[in-house]
């Protein structure tokens, strides 16, 4: 099965998903951004559950949200 990425260019804000293994798409004259989702998990010990994947995601320091 392949595995889908998502970009967003940050110029016109067009939304790409593309294999995995192709290489990140342009738009607008540069690199579309990884388009991840919002980070809703904490990242400490005590929060932490063994069943959940630890997927990237936006943890807003960006300052995009």
């Amino acid at each position: 099965m392949d595995e889908k990425r998502s970009y967003k260019c940050r110029e016109c804000g067009k939304n790409l998903t593309v294999n995995r293994e192709n290489p990140v798409p342009f738009c607008c004259g540069s690199e579309m951004e990884p388009d991840l989702p919002i980070c809703t998990l904490s990242e400490t010990a005590e929060h932490a559950r063994p069943d959940q994947t630890e997927e990237p995601c936006d943890d807003g320091r960006a300052g995009k949200i």
